[in-house]
């Protein structure tokens, strides 16, 4: 066990600067062709990240674990790695459903945790004062972009007005309405597959297809109906899936 923690601030390194990086890699890659990727629950996913950042520097101290210099150095880039990956998962939270009180909360947990860790373990004095100043340029960027996704992500208010299944369940087309306060809005009818491919922490779904466009609040003037599985009516026009959907 002490072997494993005195690597600790190592693993952490590579898990705070891996996910992230793959994460939004693989979200561009995966949004390029025509997919989606959803977190089931971003904020509880955020906190258990936090909380074995705890546990190992808990630790750490409790056992009173003398780290190396490779782990030393790993506490120092952990610091701006924490403010980071906070700022990647403030995009998942932009839209607010959460609770954004325990998400800061979270972020000045972990931030201070990795902060007095550093101040605590490394040495060299010019090391702690560049990995300070550059967590502070980093916690600025990353201020204004949780600000920005605070501000934009509750932008606008979208609402999901009527819902179609097909008839063997492998599509739902749905009348969406886009309310985008004092710009108007818009209304549509898109259609998305029903079938994802989860896994522990998310799925993976295509992008659904806009059909047609109306204007906003005009949602309750669309009358549409599945013809088959792969055809829909909408206001008397067949829209008919051509691998599209």
């Amino acid at each position: 066990m002490k072997k494993l923690l005195a690597f600790g601030p190592v693993w952490l390194c590579v898990l705070f600067a891996v996910l992230p990086c793959v994460g939004v890699y693989g979200r561009f890659q995966i949004a390029f062709a025509g997919f989606t990727l959803e977190l089931y629950e971003p904020l509880i996913t955020y906190a258990v990240l936090v909380i074995i950042e705890l546990i190992v520097y808990a630790g750490i101290y409790l056992l009173k674990i003398k780290l190396g210099e490779t782990s030393q150095i790993s506490t120092a880039v952990l610091l701006p790695l924490t403010l980071i990956w906070a700022g990647c998962f403030g995009e998942y939270l932009a839209k607010w459903e959460y609770s954004f009180v325990v998400f800061i909360l979270l972020i000045i947990i972990s931030i201070s945790a990795s902060g007095v860790m550093m101040f605590h373990e490394v040495q060299e004095k010019g090391v702690k004062i560049a990995f300070t100043i550059t967590t502070m340029v980093i916690g600025s960027g990353v201020g204004v972009w949780l600000f920005l996704c605070l501000l934009l992500g509750d932008f606008g208010v979208t609402s999901v007005m009527h819902s179609k299944q097909s008839p063997e369940g492998k599509y739902v087309a749905e009348i969406i309405d886009y309310d985008e306060g004092a710009l108007g809005g818009s209304t549509t009818v898109e259609v998305r597959r029903t079938e994802a491919v989860s896994f522990f922490i998310g799925r993976i779904s295509k992008n659904p297809v806009i059909l047609c466009h109306r204007g906003w609040g005009l949602w309750d003037e669309i009358d549409f109906e599945w013809v088959d599985e792969d055809t829909l009516l909408i206001d008397g026009t067949e829209y008919t899936n051509d691998g599209e959907w």
